[in-house]
């Protein structure tokens, strides 16, 4: 049975596809790293070689700088393997000339995608089911054959065999039908099996019995995986497995699963025994999509903290059912929001150092003033004058102006209408746009500057002329509007106003994805069309000869050539025929282009 296959190239793996368990995460870093490195480093170029590792069979070849890897049961033949490992190095080397060109979707990506999946198929994994005649395994393929209704084929006189599915899987499922417990026979029809049920009637079995095919398994499955189901267990004889084990030895570390054939549940109970012994990848549990939703949400609302832990959660959950082919993409997501958090955390400590309020001053050593020296130095000690005292004093220069009149055009603005009072604005009061208004500078009063020197007058004088003139000359004498803008550390309310406009002023941030877990699709169930035994001849002769082609379309080819020949069934002629007219076809086109 044919569970894993990696394609390795510069360092990395460039192409993984999965059909049941085999090597984890840490199983294949052993592998890659340690156990076959001497095989990637010092490469016998071309050569198909095979190495068991861990439980597993491993099937690898080396050519043109790509490591390709089939991971494999320990019962499945070396020879009949490096077949497809052969045909899959070769088809991926034609289509990729540039091994890191299959990351990208393409149609040469679809097409080996199809070959690798039928694989699996042309393999024909087998499951065998022994055991002594009425103990229910004809039931048992009609219950699991029940939703396919394939036909078997029969074998000789004794034995059928059923291509059933499990999960997306196919398998010939082999059931003997010989009339008696014997048949000479039946080892080689065991042989080269991946499972082997053993069934056993658990209300009436003989210990004879049960000791020649547990005899049969040890001889002809050396390599199968196998266990026991013990059928009947609505009979009140029923004989439990702990029973079983005691008197057979042999099986006490096999797995027995009791079960009721007529049971309404009994077709979910045999896939799922079948399912854990084959190692079949159990389907995502129901959280994974909510939590990859949910992990979504957190992306599109920035909460890039909380969306790296779920995307951390889901990755425990991929490694655990073995679906690593989402690992990358969620790897990939959380450095993309380890950068984006980063750029967060940056940004509110550069808007909270703008906005900060200044810091107290602290003095760590203060030294007081010394005094001036006395008396003692000869220091004359400056009077203090009353403060009283101080508005009365003129100053020698200062020009003599008259008390400020009402009728003064710079201050009648200003005059309140009550009393004729100057307006005043108390400290720390909201400051409201007004209207300031100037005018014509009246003449001077020469008169006005009486009691000043001469030299004084008339530099004064010549002030204000000049004064006059250039405020004339640049139209400050006109009326003007000006407004008195806020200041922000005034209000609170306009503080908020000028952070608004400050941020608007600042780059904006990278916009978030609406949907930043988009490259992310859940791979839906591939449903296998059942194939008649014509199609699948054709398919295996095709890939015989070197190429490919789906099964889907093999089933096509068949039919249209069943019409062209007027002809219910094909012969091996006929198939080979096509298999070869396809082929020549393929390599005309090839070659074209």
């Amino acid at each position: 049975m044919l569970r894993q296959v990696f394609i390795y190239y510069d360092n990395e793996i460039v192409f993984q596809y999965f059909f049941a368990k085999a090597f984890d995460k840490e199983a294949l870093e052993i592998v890659l790293k340690k156990r076959l490195l001497s095989y990637i480093t010092n490469p016998v170029e071309g050569k198909i070689l095979n190495k068991s590792l861990l439980d597993f069979q491993t099937h690898f070849v080396y050519a043109n700088g790509v490591f390709f890897l089939f991971v494999t049961d320990m019962a499945d033949r070396p020879k009949l393997i490096a077949k497809e490992v052969e045909r899959a190095s070769k088809l991926f080397l034609k289509n990729f000339p540039d091994p890191k060109k299959i990351k990208e979707i393409s149609p040469e990506k679809e097409e080996f995608t199809i070959f690798i999946k039928e694989t699996h198929y042309y393999l024909h994994p087998k499951i065998t089911m022994i055991g002594p005649v009425g103990s229910g395994k004809s039931t048992i393929v009609n219950i699991l054959n029940q939703e396919d209704k394939s036909h078997g084929h029969k074998i000789m006189d004794f034995a059928f065999y059923y291509k059933i599915k499990m999960g997306n899987i196919f398998f010939d499922l082999w059931d003997f039908i010989a009339r008696d417990d014997f048949s000479p026979l039946w080892n080689n029809f065991t042989r080269g099996s991946d499972v082997i049920f053993f069934i056993i009637d658990g209300s009436n079995f003989n210990d004879e019995k049960i000791k020649f095919f547990i005899n049969l398994k040890r001889r002809e499955g050396k390599y199968s995986n196998w266990a026991i189901i013990l059928t009947h267990a609505d009979n009140q004889n029923f004989v439990s497995s702990s029973a079983l084990k005691e008197r057979h030895v042999y099986l006490k570390d096999v797995e027995i699963f009791d079960i009721n054939l007529i049971d309404q549940n009994v077709l979910g109970n045999l896939s799922m025994i079948f399912t854990k012994i084959l190692g079949l990848k159990e389907s995502l549990p129901q959280e994974f999509r909510k939590k990859l939703i949910e992990a979504n949400n957190f992306v599109a609302e920035e909460k890039y903290t909380e969306g790296i832990e779920l995307l951390r959660e889901l990755i425990g959950i991929c490694e655990i059912y073995q679906e690593f082919a989402y690992l990358e993409v969620f790897q990939n997501k959380i450095k993309e929001l380890e950068e984006k958090l980063q750029l967060q955390l940056d940004k509110k400590k550069l808007e909270k150092d703008m906005f900060k309020a200044p810091e107290k001053v602290q003095f760590k050593d203060f030294r007081g003033v010394n005094q001036l020296p006395g008396d003692k130095i000869g220091v004359p000690k400056i009077k203090k004058l009353p403060v009283s005292n101080l508005d009365s004093i003129k100053r020698k220069n200062d020009p003599t102006f008259s008390k400020l009149d009402q009728k003064n055009p710079f201050f009648s603005d200003l005059i309140t209408k009550k009393d004729n009072s100057i307006k005043e604005m108390p400290p720390g009061a909201p400051i409201k746009d007004f209207e300031i208004k100037t005018h014509k500078i009246a003449p001077i009063n020469i008169d006005r500057l009486n009691g000043t020197s001469d030299s004084s007058r008339i530099e004064m004088k010549e002030k204000f002329l000049e004064s006059s003139l250039s405020n004339y000359k640049s139209g400050q004498t006109r009326e003007k509007k000006l407004t008195l803008e806020r200041s922000p550390l005034i209000s609170k309310g306009v503080r908020a106003q000028t952070k608004a406009e400050i941020r608007k002023i600042k780059p904006v941030s990278s916009k978030v994805e609406k949907n930043p877990l988009g490259d992310f699709i859940l791979q839906p169930k591939v449903e296998i069309t059942p194939i008649s035994i014509e199609a699948e001849k054709l398919g295996e002769e095709i890939r015989n000869l070197g190429e490919s082609l789906s099964i889907t379309l093999c089933r096509k080819f068949v039919e249209q050539l069943r019409i062209r020949l007027n002809k219910k069934s094909l012969n091996d002629d006929d198939i080979n025929k096509a298999a070869r007219f396809y082929v020549s076809q393929r390599r005309k086109r090839d070659q074209s282009s």
